[in-house]
């Protein structure tokens, strides 16, 4: 007598094992929406793939919102109302490109440059290095 294992047909996977594309372990076939979530995966993918691709050869001028576009337009001309100081002296310095400008507690003004540190009296006169 032959056993139950040899009788079969050669076609069929073993027992408890999945054939390719066919009924899961517990004997159930695959559902059909995988099958559709992974072609609508792919679909959106090659669709943004595409769409990038058009966009780096050809970029359009106003890709990026109103929001990044700065102007300082409105900036240039402040009214004398509006600044938060008022100008108390004003001299001539004999370094060509100031950079840095310090007051100490005894009102002199020490300004730093390319060429050195000039110290100055309040009244504007130099007072030397």
């Amino acid at each position: 007598m032959r056993s139950s294992r040899l009788s079969r047909p050669l076609s069929h996977p073993p027992r408890g094992r999945a054939a390719g594309g066919g009924p899961d372990r517990s004997g159930r076939a695959w559902p059909w929406w995988i099958a559709a979530v992974v072609a609508a995966a792919l679909v959106i993918g090659v669709i943004t793939v595409a769409a990038y691709r058009r966009q780096l050869r050809n970029p359009r001028q106003d890709a990026f919102p109103q929001s990044f576009n700065y102007s300082l337009d409105g900036y240039r001309h402040v009214p004398e109302e509006e600044v938060a100081y008022r100008t108390v002296a004003a001299w001539d310095v004999a370094m060509p490109q100031p950079t840095a400008l310090f007051v100490d507690e005894t009102d002199t003004v020490w300004i730093a440059g390319a060429d050195g540190i000039e110290r100055y009296s309040e009244d504007g006169r130099s007072a030397g290095t």
